[in-house]
């Protein structure tokens, strides 16, 4: 990464002698969370990249399959990994550009409302907001148009239709300038943007969140400044240009370096949550309402070291938001929504060998019903598979067949359940069967959650041999769990060959009886 891309990051690296480990885990391995849950991550690499410095998910080409945008600071570039599926998933990277000095994020959004997913850009030494234009095409031809120049420290853009009339407008955050700006979008080809200015007093910006703060029916706006140490939110007053009022939510938080606006206890009103880098420390503020808003802070974590980035999402199925989080220390970990007042707050980690993690974005990558994680470290993107609970197998049923004619086709079926607990999902998978006939199950793999059962159809083509037992078991496992597995019972039996050549015992006897008896009638 250039030299002035995090700046304070940087230095604080130095100060603390924080030193890069080389040392990492396998390409693809599976991590057991701790003894509290089941809960199980396998990490797997997308591609080695020089410092990634942000990450979003979306569905770039619409084949149904969730892709990636990354970009990077120390390649100057903006690329995404199109999801081309496949077990495990296989990524395409397609580069969008190599030439934006200090690449620092990059946010998918239609800014000229032709139908297809743009891309927004923020470079940190290029002091530029960007967007590029998606031209279509295999590989798709991307067409830059700059939104801001002397934007220096460009940390992070947004977009959404802020004023209502229908197309996207861009909000960003700069270090440098210790500003956070949004530009309204006047349509026209090229596009017309004029910047008005929401806060030039947020020092060291370095993230930007837009939500109805105080539901007032408009957006406001929330901000980060490293360097100020706070997190405030600036109330929209209407006009043109509009009014802003700043609010302070937090001061002496130090480091603040991510802020995003949720609604963590569902009670209707929008939250606040923060990184605090310097403090180790991810908070959440409780929108209690009232003017001014009343905020109530609880502490989710304290002691994750250098803390850059946050995520709420529903991980483990339960209807609540849990937390993640990146560090350049501590990996990548989750913490558990457990409910409560105040909300207890339960930490598993996901990765701790993620070393200097930073991006970080949750969605569902390989469309098995859960939330996946991708995340990057100082020179790789890694995503890791969510195998959720792994339930927990139970068969019912038995193959049983008598007197079946040797080459003939058998069928019966049996009866697979997931009996785990509430939110778990088996993965089930029919390994090994008798060794005799052609069996054929169907279907022979799939995902149950707790509380679903399947009938597996079963056809066999019996060997071709008379008087004969056969027996055997079929065996079910969970891929997730190898040791839980279940076993149907199968046996069959086919006829007594009987020999009725005419020179056999059996043929003279029957001779013998049907003339004999003919003697007597």
């Amino acid at each position: 990464m250039k030299k002035n891309l995090i700046t304070a990051m940087i230095v604080i690296i130095l100060v603390s002698g924080f030193e890069v480990s080389a040392v990492r885990l396998d390409k693809t391995s599976t991590m057991q969370m701790n003894q509290n849950t089941s809960l199980t991550w396998t990490k797997r690499l997308i591609q080695n990249t020089d410092q990634p410095s942000g990450l979003y998910a979306f569905d770039v080409d619409k084949d149904g399959n969730c892709d990636l945008l990354g970009s990077a600071g120390g390649s100057d570039s903006i690329f995404f990994w199109r999801n081309t599926g496949g077990d495990p998933i296989v990524w395409e990277k397609q580069t969008i550009t190599s030439t934006f000095n200090g690449a620092c994020f990059a946010y998918p959004c239609d800014i000229d409302g032709d139908g297809d997913t743009d891309v927004l850009g923020a470079g940190w030494e290029a002091g530029e907001i960007a967007w590029w234009r998606n031209d279509g095409g295999t590989p798709i031809v991307w067409t830059k148009q700059i939104i801001a120049s002397g934007y220096t420290g460009a940390h992070e853009v947004y977009g959404c239709d802020f004023d209502g009339d229908g197309d996207i407008d861009v909000f960003a955050a700069a270090a440098e300038v210790n500003k956070i700006s949004w530009w309204r979008n006047d349509g026209g080809t090229p596009i017309t943007w004029v910047e008005q200015t929401i806060a030039n007093d947020c020092i060291g910006a370095r993230s930007v969140a837009v939500n109805d703060v105080d539901s007032d029916g408009d957006f406001d706006v929330i901000g980060a400044g490293f360097d100020s140490n706070d997190i405030c939110w600036y109330r929209n007053d209407g006009g043109n240009p509009i009014t802003w009022v700043k609010n302070t939510i937090v001061t002496r938080f130090n480091g603040a370096h991510h802020v995003i606006a949720s609604d963590v206890d569902l009670d209707g009103h929008p939250d606040i949550v923060g990184v605090a880098m310097l403090d180790n420390q991810i908070s959440w503020w409780r929108n209690d309402g009232g003017n001014p808003i009343k905020w109530v802070q609880q502490i989710i974590v304290s002691d994750f070291s250098d803390v850059l980035r946050v995520a709420l999402q529903d991980i483990d199925g339960d209807g609540d938001l849990d937390c993640l989080g990146t560090s350049m220390t501590d990996g990548v970990r989750w913490w558990s929504n457990d409910g409560g007042s105040p909300i207890t707050w339960t930490g598993y980690d996901i990765d701790p060998a993620c070393y200097d993690a930073w991006p970080l974005v949750c969605a569902d990558f390989d469309s098995d019903g859960d939330l996946d994680v991708a995340a990057g470290s100082g020179d790789a993107v890694y995503w890791y598979e969510n195998e959720m609970y792994p339930g927990k197998l139970l068969c019912e049923g038995s193959l049983a067949w008598s007197q079946i004619k040797p080459k003939s086709t058998v069928t019966g079926s049996f009866l697979i359940e997931n009996i785990g607990i509430n939110g778990s999902k088996a993965c089930y998978e029919i390994v090994d069967w008798p060794s005799w006939g052609t069996w054929s199950f169907t279907p022979s793999k799939g995902v149950l959650m707790n509380g679903e059962n399947l009938e597996v159809a079963v056809s066999v083509i019996v060997p071709n041999e008379k008087n004969k037992e056969f027996s055997g078991e079929v065996t079910v496992v969970n891929t997730h769990n190898a040791s839980d597995r279940c076993v149907i019972q199968v046996a069959l039996t086919t006829p007594v060959a009987y020999d009725l050549t005419p020179h056999s015992v059996l043929y003279q006897f029957l001779w013998w009886y049907q003339h004999l008896r003919g003697l007597f009638t």
